[in-house]
């Protein structure tokens, strides 16, 4: 059976590795300099976002955590259209399985 290309799916996981690598990096390096350690305890989007715009190493190692944990979901979206064509039950199972990590993060967000 011929295969379709999956060449923005390869790109959407590689460039989603890639940015994440690039803000860790970031962030440790900033930390090495920054002499203070980070708490600890959770926080909310806004915050992190705030603080990787301010270039402070914890917002930037949290930005690469963020973006390396939704790189796979942007991979099964990114399959899915690509897929949609030519192989629509390949993309039918890459949303099943991108609508089944949503609901676990929702209740994960919830409680």
């Amino acid at each position: 059976m011929d295969q379709p290309p999956v060449r923005a799916t390869s790109a959407v996981l590689l460039g989603g590795t890639l940015l994440s690598v690039a803000f860790l990096v970031l962030g440790f390096g900033l930390s090495l300099g920054a002499g203070e350690a980070q708490s600890a305890e959770p926080r909310a989007l806004a915050e992190v976002l705030r603080s990787a715009l301010a270039l402070e190493p914890w917002g930037l190692s949290m930005m690469g955590v963020l973006v390396l944990l939704g790189t796979p979901a942007a991979g099964l979206l990114s399959t899915a259209i690509e897929t949609r064509r030519r192989q629509p039950v390949t993309a039918a199972l890459a949303l099943l399985v991108l609508a089944i990590l949503l609901a676990a993060a929702l209740a994960a967000l919830a409680g």
